[in-house]
């Protein structure tokens, strides 16, 4: 792809991805797909933020979240590479490419996918995870468990919790998830997924918390 050795490290960007479900009128749901530069300080999100895609959710299925998600990735091997692609996601001819094949991109500027950002349903559809708080195996990221029996039971949550030892590693996962581009990116690695904050404590943690104490 690339001689890392030779890169210019000042002039690659770090981008966060960011993708969620939004609801609007009559809870109609869309799809909406994001990213930003972790570097970006001083300023609101908003302002920061750039759409890639908006998708109606009720319109939708599997193949359509494939297709603008092998459009995304060939996006990303394009800027990180620096340079124009002569094929598409799919090895056909791109007609705007034609010309430019090689040539070097916005000025020797790259940027790397360095966090995939979402809340456990948008990462689920992008990655085609098949384990969720129903399985026995609740977590894609450790072999936790929800069987009681279990040495691995997700609610044992201390230091010296079993699950704790079980990180999946990249090739782990891969085999876990069914087929989806995220993970043919080059240099696509497991800690790149992130939950979205928003979610974890706002939505989930918080409201709990506060039920107990009250």
């Amino acid at each position: 792809m690339c001689n890392i050795e030779a890169t210019n490290v000042s002039k690659c960007v770090p981008l966060i991805l960011h993708g969620d479900d939004a609801e609007s009128h009559r809870r109609r749901s869309f799809m909406i797909c994001s990213f930003a530069s972790l570097l970006v300080k001083g300023s609101s999100p908003w302002e920061s933020r750039l759409l890639c895609y908006c998708l109606d959710s009720s319109k939708t299925c599997d193949e359509t979240l494939n297709t603008m998600d092998s459009w995304m990735v060939w996006s990303l091997v394009e800027l990180m590479s620096g340079r124009y692609l002569d094929k598409g996601p799919w090895g056909e001819t791109v007609p705007s490419r034609k010309g430019l094949e090689g040539k070097e991109l916005a000025g020797g500027w790259r940027a790397v996918l360095c966090a995939h950002r979402g809340d456990e349903k948008y990462l689920a559809k992008a990655y085609h995870i098949g384990v969720s708080w129903l399985s026995q195996q609740v977590c894609w990221t450790c072999k936790a468990s929800r069987m009681s029996t279990s040495s691995l039971l997700y609610t044992h949550f201390g230091p010296n919790a079993q699950h704790r030892t079980t990180f999946l590693t990249t090739s782990d996962f891969i085999q876990l998830c069914k087929p989806n581009p995220w993970v043919r990116l080059p240099g696509w690695h497991v800690d790149v997924m992130t939950y979205d904050l928003l979610h974890v404590f706002d939505l989930t943690l918080v409201p709990d918390a506060a039920a107990s104490v009250s």
